[in-house]
């Protein structure tokens, strides 16, 4: 599945102490913030539309892979 750079601003002193604090929660930011757009995509995306998605990127992954 083709990735894309998601981009915003955000408060340098909350992004400050997030940094500080999140590796010893053994976690990074992009991780986290991965793991929340795939709860926003499940929470919100049909599952008519999730299911197209998938189903989408099974046949591309066989056709690069073939």
């Amino acid at each position: 599945m083709a990735k894309e750079t998601v981009r915003f601003e955000y408060d340098s002193d909350k992004l400050m102490a997030i940094r500080s604090f999140i590796p010893h929660a053994g976690i990074t930011i992009e991780g986290s913030l991965e793991a929340m757009l795939d709860a926003l995509f499940e929470r919100y995306v049909s599952s008519e539309v999730r299911e197209f998605i998938a189903n989408n990127c099974c046949r591309n992954q066989t056709r690069k892979e073939g």
